[in-house]
């Protein structure tokens, strides 16, 4: 161990002098960069340098001659930028509303990068407009020329690229998950050319930088951090994933949703507010999320209230899962109400060139008061095939999906205890008509199906009959923001406009739709929650707010 206490991250060797460039972070206020050198056994800092208020590092690249590249992240805005030590300098070299990240240089001097940015620039504007589509491709920068060329076309997504011998690797996202892969001899090339940007980050140079006891900094002579390195100062120890398991984010759970009966001019306001966490280890094999939330619509053991646990085990391809605790029942009834119990499930996939197949098998023991002191089983089975994929929000999708499952449970209707076995078929397609704009169309039935039809949670329908046929389309577009609360970390990413379409047939025929509109925020370096507005009908008028997560999904 070199250091200790100092909070240093991405170390990063210069050739140029041999030493080590690695960053701290004070979040909100600012990154300072710190170039340290190593003699023998002690590494001492030789020069800090301290940047903007409100500006942070995220990566560091140096190249063979001692060219520094940096990630550096500001007012919700990650541009790749060049590093000057002697002037104490950094020199833009984007400026836009992509997010740029991962720089890594080549061996004839290009910077490859990854970055969600499209490229639309228009020579009369001033600035380049980089639409953001939420998918991370590579890219390739010429700093002479300024021209930026994307190396790479995929849905998932490609990040970190780097030189292999004479090959480009990066890590790509995939059905499957991440894997390492190599561009291919005849790689997807879109150039354009990049404005000339003159604009610096101030950045303040010093000797080194300490923090005092009251909490101010002063300007100090090189310091060491350690002096001596012994054996006993490392630890090999066998692998544990408790160490690695504290809570990684929280975030809210929220919904609010007023149906309006135009005949009846009754109105019916249902609402959920809660709080959720999740973790997982290094090796994202074992995962967790907890939930606690109140929602006046459930009846039930917590008197609407509940809170439940999750965990799931990954080896390969094949998911294991548990959750335990109390949660809101859907069954097939009016009674909205919670259960009491287990369950658990195994997923498997099975990759194929150009489709994935899928199954999952879930048990439960559950509890519901509704009926009394019993244990009830439930279960359900499913099969997909497909390569629907889509970005880290949902809105741009592309593939298709064959879903078949079957379900058994147990509801309340009326005060009649009843169980409900359904068969379900469904079909679902995706093509994105322009990167931002998307056409989804999905068609599903139900075979002896007791579900009741609400358009905030499940698309189901509201009948009795034995046989029902549903179907939607959808259309959706994104808007990127420069909205930001000064120099902190909140910002509002995107704003998104979705709306559906929907059509479905019991005894009768339906026709409804909904639309909302959504703002992406971050609270730190990356898009955390969506919060929107959401109206529509469906047998009678809806509106309400809807909150939905990328990285906690409730239960």
């Amino acid at each position: 161990q070199l250091s200790f206490g100092s909070r240093l991250q991405e170390a990063t060797n210069n050739p140029s002098n041999n030493c080590l460039l690695a960053y701290k972070d004070f979040e909100p206020q600012a990154a300072q960069l710190v170039e340290a050198c190593l003699n023998q056994d002690s590494l001492s800092v030789e020069r800090v340098w301290e940047l903007e208020k409100g500006t942070h590092i995220l990566d560091i690249a140096i190249d063979k001659n001692g060219t520094i590249a940096l990630s550096v992240w500001k007012k919700g805005k990650t541009d790749i930028v060049l590093f000057n030590p002697e002037t104490s300098s950094l020199q833009l070299l984007m400026n836009d509303t992509a997010q740029d990240l991962g720089p890594s240089w080549t061996d004839n001097g290009t910077l490859l990068f990854h970055s969600d940015r499209h490229l639309d620039y228009d020579a009369d504007e001033a600035n380049l407009s980089a639409s953001e589509i939420g998918v991370f491709e590579l890219y390739e920068l010429d700093i002479a020329t300024s021209k930026v060329n994307r190396l790479t076309e995929s849905l998932g997504g490609a990040f970190q690229p780097a030189q292999y011998n004479n090959n480009i690797i990066y890590s790509a996202l995939d059905e499957a998950g991440f894997r390492i892969a190599q561009l291919g001899s005849e790689p997807i090339v879109e150039t354009t050319e990049l404005p000339v940007i003159e604009v610096n980050y101030p950045v303040v140079s010093l000797a080194f930088t300490a923090l005092n006891d009251n909490g101010t900094f002063t300007v100090t002579e090189s310091q060491e951090i350690k002096t001596e390195l012994s054996s006993s100062d490392l630890q090999v120890t066998t692998y544990q994933p408790l160490n690695s398991m504290s809570p990684w984010f929280w975030s809210p759970i929220l919904d609010y949703s007023t149906h309006v009966d135009l005949e009846t001019d009754v109105e019916e306001t249902e609402y959920t507010l809660g709080l959720g966490i999740m973790g997982q280890d290094i090796t994202a094999q074992h995962r967790y999320r907890a939930e606690a939330a109140y929602s006046n619509s459930l009846e039930g053991h917590l008197a609407g209230s509940f809170a439940n646990a999750y965990y799931s085990y990954t080896d390969d391809l094949t998911n294991y899962s548990v959750r335990a605790g109390v949660w809101p029942h859907i069954g097939g009834g009016a009674m909205e109400e919670t259960a009491l119990g287990v369950q658990a499930s195994v997923n498997n996939r099975i990759l194929q060139d150009n489709f994935t197949i899928g199954s999952n098998l879930g048990v439960g023991l559950i509890h519901l008061q509704s009926h009394d002191d019993a244990i009830l089983f439930e279960g359900n089975a499913n099969f997909t095939i497909g390569n629907l994929q889509s970005d880290f929000w949902g809105y741009h999708q592309k593939g298709f999906d064959i879903v078949a499952s079957a379900r058994y449970t147990p509801y309340s209707d009326d005060g009649v205890n009843a169980t409900s076995s359904s068969v379900f078929l469904g079909a679902y397609y995706a093509q994105s008509l322009e990167d931002l704009i998307g056409l989804d169309i999905g068609g599903y039935t139900d075979f002896n199906a007791q579900v009741v039809y609400s358009p905030l949670k499940e698309d189901s329908a509201d009948t009795a009959n034995p046989f029902s046929v549903r179907g939607y389309i959808r259309y959706h577009r994104s808007f990127d923001t420069k909205w930001g609360l000064g120099n902190t970390t909140f910002f509002v990413e995107r704003i998104s406009i979705d709306s559906k379409l929907r059509s479905w047939y019991d005894t009768d025929l339906h026709i409804g739709g909904d639309i909302g509109i959504y703002a992406d925020i971050n609270l730190s370096y990356a898009p955390i929650f969506s919060v929107g507005f959401e109206v529509g009908y469906a047998d009678d008028l809806f509106y309400g707010i809807k909150f939905k997560s990328g990285l906690f999904a409730p239960f």
